[in-house]
């Protein structure tokens, strides 16, 4: 005999069901579990209606509990951790001496989820997001950012050519107030980026100061000089890692980009130069270098790996690399990844994923999209904590109204990308309850 306990909206819970049972995925509830109705033998108990034709015998009784936005699912009290449903054995003379009144309720274990920030201090781990120029505009997204993160990086404010739109000439407003800001919340700050060549990287007036110099390339390692003291200088002591150099290599092979400006004039030496600069600057800041399309690219992350065990064989200080998590053509494969965050480990340096973004239409032959997304986070953030050396990820942006990926040539026609842990209204995706069922499992929570 099956006492069915239905949820408070059956029809909806009911085609769930299946999938709820089959899957460890703790969903957010909140209250107790409660008799609410039963079928019996013969239909004898109908809806609310106790009758006196109780088979001898026990009855599997099936407690439930309604989800509520915030809450985990911990587990029922002496019943394990199935949600919606707990299915217990109980004696027919218990459940005919209740029908019809109060069920003894059986409780359901809950604690509320905490933030992404809570949690990814509780594993140990760095979350970031990078921020833009309309972060200070918006009181929402400053919240978002101080409760969920642990890490904070300037999309753009302290590239060089942002910080020194005409020569001789710095403007730190944006920087100061995102590195007041992030002291102000206990933030950690990832400096971005001392020297990168394109897009909005170099200042508009470095190409024609080089050209005409007597020595453009004695010019290039003096202004690159200058250009580290006056930035490196100013956040010593608040700004923990440094991108020092910016995607060296060609878009899409390992060569190094021929289009650079610094490789132009000092070759793939520029790299040691920019490095040892920095280093003298502020000895405390851990130097990295980042990378874009590795994740998809191996000659590329072979030719990184390869650049970074010669920096190292020179004596150069290099403490870890960035790999770029822009996922823009292909799903992550956690395998592939965790290989590539241990050989960057087994260089003895340390690996971040610096700029995660997983767009939406990646999984647009998917039954479910958003929970495909989710799964994909979870496999970025899971295969990172498999690795010690992996010390933190970060998101490139706050939520999907606010990417870059919308505007971007090789992304824009399949806008809206939707490629974050929050929505266009700064709610939490599947994908965020995703990565923090991953943090609170690496804390044994």
């Amino acid at each position: 005999m099956t006492i069915s306990i239905p949820l408070r909206s059956v029809a909806a819970w009911m085609l769930l069901l299946p999938l709820l049972v089959a899957c460890s995925h703790p969903l957010e509830i909140v209250g107790d579990g409660d008799i609410l109705s039963s079928t019996g033998q013969n239909d004898c108990l109908l809806e609310d209606q106790p009758c006196d034709n109780y088979v001898v015998g026990d009855y599997d009784v099936l407690f439930a509990a309604e989800p509520r936005e915030g809450w985990r699912f911990i587990g029922w009290e002496g019943c394990g951790s199935q949600f919606p449903i707990c299915s217990i054995n109980v004696p027919a003379a218990i459940v005919k001496e209740f029908w019809g009144e109060v069920a003894p309720p059986l409780r359901a274990e809950f604690q509320l989820w905490p933030t992404l920030a809570e949690a990814a201090n509780q594993a140990n781990l760095e979350v970031g997001a990078a921020v833009g120029s309309t972060f200070f505009s918006s009181n929402d997204v400053q919240l978002n950012a101080a409760t969920q993160y642990t890490s904070i990086t300037a999309e753009n404010a302290m590239k060089w050519a942002s910080l020194a739109p005409t020569p001789n000439t710095y403007n730190f407003n944006q920087a100061d107030q995102l590195v007041n800001f992030a002291n102000a919340n206990g933030q950690r700050v990832r400096g971005h980026t001392l020297f990168w060549h394109r897009l909005n990287g170099p200042p508009s007036w470095l190409q024609a100061e080089l050209a005409a110099a007597n020595d453009p390339a004695m010019h290039l390692e003096q202004l690159m000089a200058a250009h580290t003291s006056a930035v490196v200088s100013r956040y010593a002591g608040q700004i923990e890692q440094w991108d020092v150099v910016n995607e060296p290599f060609a878009t899409f092979t390992g060569d190094f980009d021929t289009d650079s400006i610094f490789y132009q004039y000092l070759g793939e030496k520029f790299i040691e130069i920019a490095l040892l600069q920095a280093h003298a600057t502020d000895p405390s800041a851990a130097l990295f270098i980042n990378e874009t399309g590795v994740v998809y690219l191996p000659r590329k992350f072979d030719a990184l790996l390869a650049l970074a065990q010669n920096l190292l064989d020179e004596g150069a200080p290099l403490h870890g690399i960035g790999i770029q998590g822009h996922y823009l053509f292909l799903k992550p494969n956690k395998a592939v990844l965790v290989d590539m965050l241990q050989r960057v480990g087994a260089l003895g340096l340390k690996v971040e994923i610096t700029e995660l973004d997983i767009p939406l239409p990646l999984f647009s032959e998917e039954p479910d999209p958003l929970a495909a997304q989710a799964q994909s986070y979870a496999d970025v953030f899971s295969a990172c904590l498999e690795v010690i050396a992996c010390t933190g990820v970060t998101m490139w942006g706050i939520n999907d109204s606010d990417t870059w990926l919308d505007s971007f040539e090789f992304t824009v026609a399949n806008a809206p990308n939707r490629p974050l842990l929050f929505d266009e209204s700064l709610q939490p995706k599947p994908a965020f309850y995703s990565v923090l069922e991953i943090l609170l499992a690496e804390d044994g929570l």
